[in-house]
């Protein structure tokens, strides 16, 4: 039934193959459980192998030593079914893991995984989850359950503390061929033993930082630091795929956040300036390298800073490099020649008022001077005469009589009067004397004028009082 062999008489027998022990044994009837080696200490299995090659044992299933050269446990599959590799025992806080992987080295603690075949295939690692409760039984998972994890642990010397974590969960309702999910990264803060979640790839492709509700492709919370290489590194925003699109980029050069537009997918190439922020000077530019705090600048038509509030009508501020007027503007700063305008406008109204800086000088949009801010004072000038009066209010004007420019106002009711007194138009023989004054006044074409001179001497002459005094030239006083 058994052949036994001494090991002594023919192990050193030259290089003659053979089998050290060797049990041959003819059985077709007994029991599929039928024990080949059964070793016992007190009636109690420590050790067997039954017909059909199942082997149990009732402790630990230690090999030492694959090679003949090793002494130390390379594998060993305990009583909990737990396979231990590198160790005889498991690895601490573990959690009863099946599988150990244990060593005192790189190599010795690493695992290694090849594909080799003439194909494109890679090697694969997969991660089965189910709420089925029996071996390869299908139950529906639930919106959040976890797939897998993979967390790394490190010593404190005292014991092992979780320092980061990767977590694979099902985000969403899953159904039949429906399966979404995501992945959570989290790691443990200084000064702190658990990991807590610091981003997350959603099921439609949405990464979030700092937050757990993700809203859009890419969701920051707080600060985000881009760290730029060359003077064309930053954010590029493409319209479809065709290389057209806006960049936001870093000028080393000249310290400036730069906001450029153009085609062709590379920012390096985009030429059309949209907008700058110095960050030296706090200078904000709008179409080109800014000079000023807030500095717009074209290179043909308009360029315009436009405030609105709510829905109703704009109000803005325009730039001309011609000189031409918008009829929509309420203020603008434009330069006509290399000479620059401050121009007010009321609504759609063509007549209009411009002020030259250079030379102090009040403009009709026609180019009439009617007014200078001088050095004394303010000077009115020849202008045309209101048609209309202002409610709650007078209009100041200067306007042209006998080749004399008078000071007059209007008010509310339509009454012209002359300020300044020397308008002695209704007098066929003019003023009295050279230092006459009248009184002149009109309104619906109905006109006075009164030579007030006149009129005080021949007071004086009735009443005998004196009512004029005068100063000369040479300071006398006429008597």
């Amino acid at each position: 039934m058994a052949d036994i062999y001494d090991l002594a008489d023919e192990w050193d027998n030259g290089a003659t193959t053979f089998t050290a022990i060797k049990m041959d044994v003819t059985d077709t009837a007994s029991a599929a459980d039928s024990k080949l080696i059964d070793l016992q200490v007190g009636s109690v299995s420590m050790f067997s192998v039954d017909k059909a090659g199942n082997v149990t044992s009732a402790g630990n299933f230690s090999f030492t030593g694959i090679d003949d050269n090793s002494t130390e446990t390379a594998m060993t599959i305990d009583t909990s079914e737990r396979i231990n590799v590198g160790a005889n025992t498991t690895i601490t806080g573990s959690g009863g893991m099946r599988f150990q992987l244990s060593g005192t080295s790189q190599a010795t603690a690493g695992f290694a995984q090849g594909y080799f075949a003439d194909n494109g295939f890679p090697t694969v690692n997969r991660y089965y989850k189910s709420r089925g409760i029996t071996h390869n039984a299908h139950g529906i998972v639930n919106d959040g359950d976890e797939i897998t994890e993979f967390s790394f642990f490190a010593s404190d010397g005292t014991g092992y503390i979780e320092a980061a974590r990767i977590e694979i969960e099902i985000d969403g309702t899953p159904g039949t061929n429906d399966m979404p999910g995501r992945m959570v990264f989290s790691t443990t803060n200084d000064g702190f033993s658990a990991p807590t979640e610091k981003m997350r790839l959603t099921q439609d492709g949405r990464l979030g930082i700092g937050v757990t509700t993700v809203d859009d492709n890419l969701h920051v919370l707080d600060t985000i630091r881009i760290q730029t290489s060359d003077d064309n590194s930053g954010l590029f925003w493409e319209e479809g795929s065709g290389g057209s699109g806006i960049a936001a980029v870093y000028n080393g050069t000249e310290n400036q956040l730069r906001f450029v537009a153009g085609t062709g997918g590379d920012p390096a190439g985009f030429s059309t300036d949209i907008m700058a922020l110095d960050r030296d000077n706090g200078f904000v530019g709008i179409g080109g390298n800014p000079g000023y705090k807030l500095h717009a600048q074209v290179t043909s038509g308009d360029c315009v800073v436009a405030a609105q509030c709510g829905t109703g009508s704009v109000n803005a501020i325009y730039s001309w490099i011609t000189g031409t007027v918008n009829s929509s503007v309420s203020a603008a700063l434009f330069d006509n020649s290399g000479t620059p305008y401050l121009h007010w406008q009321t609504g759609s109204a063509v007549e209009s008022v411009f002020y030259d800086f250079d030379n102090h000088q009040f403009r009709s949009t026609a180019g009439t001077e009617f007014a200078r801010i001088t050095t004394n004072g303010l000077g009115l000038f020849n202008g045309t005469a209101p048609t209309a009066s202002v409610t709650n209010g007078v209009i100041l004007y200067s306007e042209d009589v006998a080749a004399s420019a008078e000071l007059k106002v209007r008010d509310e009711a339509g009454n012209i009067t002359t300020l300044s007194p020397h308008n002695f138009s209704l007098i066929p023989e003019g003023p009295s004397e050279p230092m006459a004054w009248g009184y002149y006044s009109e309104r619906d074409g109905n006109k006075v004028n009164i030579d007030m001179m006149k009129a005080m001497r021949l007071l004086e002459k009735l009443s005998g009082e004196k009512l004029i005094y005068e100063q000369k030239k040479r300071g006398r006083k006429k008597k």
